[in-house]
């Protein structure tokens, strides 16, 4: 099964120097208790700094009024620039969704894929990232209810 990390295969994987691990797991788990649709990478065409990101972030998040995200800026092993891995959420996950994340970014390219907690994109996310950043305010994961009310409607009821 592919992983969020396979994005970067072929690059030498990079970590925080001074990061304790507890701090890590830390954000892993909090993380991963949110509500997460896409998980993405954003790069830019042109070198920023770490505020220049978080904004161009915030703006391209900016049309759709309940999403929130995760991010986490790494600087490439590839001339250091910057780029963002984020996990999106707060949205539908629905193609037309999708899409307009995809292309709504102008700063240069982005990958936009649907989020599966198992391929371990919050974890991947954390580990690469230089610094880690929330936009929006997260909402906690609740699974679906799978009570009465499902099974009257599959019986026809």
């Amino acid at each position: 099964m592919p992983h969020y990390g396979d994005l970067d295969r072929g690059l030498p994987a990079g970590s925080v120097e001074g990061r304790s691990r507890e701090l890590t797991d830390a954000w892993s788990e909090w993380l991963r208790s949110l509500a997460w649709q896409y998980f993405s990478t954003l790069s830019f065409g042109f070198p920023v700094q770490p505020p220049q990101a978080l904004r161009a972030v915030e703006a391209w998040l900016r049309p759709l009024p309940r999403a929130y995200a995760a991010i986490g800026l790494q600087h490439g092993p590839a001339g250091g620039f910057l780029h963002v891995h984020a996990l999106v959420g707060g949205v539908r996950r629905v193609p037309l969704t999708q899409t307009f994340l995809r292309d709504r970014w102008r700063q240069g390219s982005a990958l936009v894929e649907g989020y599966h907690p198992r391929l371990g994109g919050v974890e991947y996310m954390v580990r690469q990232a230089d610094v880690i950043e929330l936009v929006g305010t997260p909402q906690p994961f609740r699974p679906r209810k799978r009570g009465r009310r499902a099974r009257a409607t599959a019986q026809g009821g």
